[in-house]
């Protein structure tokens, strides 16, 4: 998962950098959402799942700080990071809780769908968003 969150960090800077830039985000999120879809109690899918996991993990908050910014003033810039800052420190507070909850509920692979669904979610606000404002005018 390290070279995976490695790999996923600097295919997102290909991304930021390049004509796909605005679907950089959506991507990361894809990425995390097949991860999770692929993970199951198969010794044949730990590997790819963690790849893929570890990709959207790593691009995600790199994907959301440039998604962030590129829809910013210069001087609303700050409130916005720290926005996304307070949004993926709460994420990491809240999501072990709410998985573990999950989990004592609905079964250990219901952890995976539930994780699969908020990525998809995040994919689709992040696709529309790529399509509904117009290249610079973000």
């Amino acid at each position: 998962m390290a070279v995976a969150s490695v790999l996923g960090a600097l295919a997102v800077g290909r991304l930021l950098g390049g004509p796909l830039r605005r679907s950089a985000l959506a991507f990361a999120a894809a990425a995390g959402a097949a991860g999770c879809a692929v993970a199951s109690a198969s010794p044949l899918t730990v590997v790819p799942s963690a790849i893929l996991v570890g990709l959207g993990l790593s691009a995600a908050p790199a994907a959301a700080t440039a998604f962030a910014r590129a829809r910013s003033t210069p001087a609303g810039a700050p409130v916005a990071l720290a926005a996304i800052t307070v949004a993926f420190g709460l994420g990491q507070l809240v999501g072990p809780l709410a998985t573990g909850i999950a989990a004592d509920h609905l079964g250990l692979n219901s952890v995976a769908l539930v994780a699969s669904c908020a990525y998809l979610l995040c994919t689709a606000f992040a696709v529309a968003d790529a399509f509904a404002v117009p290249e610079g005018a973000a």
